[in-house]
């Protein structure tokens, strides 16, 4: 991004707070809403980050706003944070290869399809909650998270389906160390806090490169 050819903007701008700015750029009181441009925000901030949530992993061009967002944290413009839209989508995401179009009948785990597995009570087979789980998810800080059951659970759950399919085991819990990540045993992780209060649970899911070759569309004009 270039730096504003104005001098005394160059020498104003640093000795401002960040909502001061925000009020002289749209001549706005602080009742309304501020607004301020990536360009402004890099220079004002030694370190910005860009939080991309639902709207943008709905939007019909995700793709190639994914590939734009990558570039700029890659370039060390701004850090980027996807908020995944529901519990254990991001964990979901990186273990599953998704279809690009949908062909034939549909199962979903809490959202519309022709069965659904619900822990809501409105689906054809409940499920458990999570507070009644015992297994893991992936938080927003990619970190593999234990989960203990809070509440008993008698019913079905998805190992009974995976037994059911040939894929025999004898809890859910038997699955954590196949998962992908590391081989780490599910009554191996560390669930946690210290004295000093530093929570240790889970481990890191380590960063994977992806080599494959990309192709930015042209941006549309607002």
């Amino acid at each position: 991004m270039s730096q504003s050819a104005d001098p005394i903007a160059s020498e104003i701008l640093p000795a401002m707070s960040k909502d001061e700015v925000l009020l002289l750029k749209n001549k706005a009181s602080p009742a309304q809403p501020p607004s301020i441009s990536i360009g402004d925000a890099v220079q004002i901030e030694s370190e910005v980050c860009n939080f991309i949530g639902e709207d943008v992993i709905n939007h019909p061009r995700a793709n190639n706003i994914a590939m734009i967002a990558g570039l700029l944290q890659k370039s060390g413009t701004f850090k980027v944070l996807i908020i995944p839209p529901v519990t254990n989508s991001l964990g979901v995401s990186l273990i599953c290869d998704l279809d690009e179009e949908e062909d034939g009948l549909s199962i979903g785990y809490n959202t519309t399809a022709d069965f659904v597995l619900s822990a809501k009570g409105d689906g054809n087979l409940d499920m458990p909650a999570l507070n009644q789980q015992e297994g893991t998810f992936v938080n927003i800080d990619k970190d593999l998270i234990p989960l203990n059951a809070g509440v008993a659970y008698t019913g079905y759950e998805l190992n009974d389906i995976a037994n059911a399919l040939g894929v025999e085991s004898k809890n859910i819990i038997d699955y954590t160390s196949e998962l992908g990540f590391k081989n780490v045993a599910f009554d191996d992780l560390e669930n946690s806090v210290d004295n000093s209060g530093n929570v240790k649970r889970g481990y890191k899911i380590e960063p994977t490169t992806n080599r494959k070759k990309t192709k930015i569309d042209e941006v549309d004009d607002l």
